[in-house]
């Protein structure tokens, strides 16, 4: 039985979901999309409007529907996040075509007003959008699965730990153990090498075992107090102790970890990467 989310499953989810949205790529996106539009006139407004008018009514269009849509997978992500990727993706459609159609409906209704024409029925708006928005909800789903495979692709191509002797790491005090090996089983032994997101769960890993904990990432590294370590990308941190090398390959970058997992650094994080270790 689907329960109602809490303010702070609200706040995280919010948090988590809108965290990439002044990314360059979404920028990026957004500017080619209204640009296109904006020039191209689809849907009857190349005849309707001035280039102007054209640019101002896409442009408007496209920078208000991309926080909708984002509102929309993040309300998703809050009553959903215990089901499936399918599950979420296709709510996240419904309701972003909810959001984003009564968008289109008032500024077509006030650009057909401010040029005396005539808007298209409320029903063929409708349907449009809800076809670019399940066009985008599937781009979404097909990234999010691949992102998902290639997490594991990378875990399973990691070498054994046999064919690279590391020497088991010495294990902290008992006053300097970061407070998340507290959320651990009993089973845990061993320092934490790093933390990562799959799934909106955290995945902690050493040489021996990996454990999922139901937290957010921020918080997660918050309780890695005592335990030098850096952030390599928005999903991924690393502990000092456990960094092997920096490999390169194919433009992107990667930690290597003394486990044999490879950790992805992103462009962001790699600036400050380079500072850590260099001092």
């Amino acid at each position: 039985m689907m329960t109602f989310p809490s303010g702070d499953d609200f706040k995280t989810a919010f948090s988590e979901t809108f965290s990439g949205l002044n990314s360059r790529p979404v920028l990026l996106f957004c500017i080619l999309c209204a640009a296109a539009a904006g020039v191209a006139g689809p849907f009857g407004t190349y005849s309707a409007l001035t280039p102007l008018a054209r640019m101002a009514y896409w442009g408007s269009l496209v920078v208000l529907s991309v926080p909708l849509g984002y509102a929309a997978y993040a309300i998703s992500l809050a009553f959903f996040r215990d089901r499936s990727l399918l599950v979420r993706n296709a709510s996240a459609v419904l309701l972003g075509s909810v959001f984003i159609t009564g968008l289109v409906w008032v500024e077509t209704y006030f650009f057909a007003k401010a040029t005396n024409s005539r808007p298209p029925p409320l029903r063929e708006l409708a349907a449009f959008v809800f076809l670019i928005t399940a066009l985008g909800g599937v781009a979404r789903h097909v990234i999010d699965q691949f992102t998902q495979r290639q997490i594991d692709h990378t875990r399973k191509d990691a070498p054994p730990e046999e064919s690279r002797p590391v020497s088991a790491p010495a294990l902290l005090p008992d006053a300097c153990q970061p407070r998340l090996l507290r959320r651990l089983s009993a089973q845990w032994e061993g320092q934490i090498f790093n933390l990562s997101v799959e799934d909106h769960l955290v995945i902690v890993a050493n040489n021996h075992r990996e454990e999922r904990l139901r937290m957010r990432f921020g918080d997660a590294i918050d309780e890695m107090d005592g335990v030098l370590g850096i952030r390599v990308h928005r999903s991924h941190w690393v502990a000092q102790h456990a960094i092997d090398r920096i490999e390169r390959s194919k433009g992107r970058v990667f930690v290597a970890l003394t486990n044999g997992a490879r950790v992805p650094v992103s462009r962001t994080y790699l600036p400050a990467l380079e500072r850590y270790l260099r001092d």
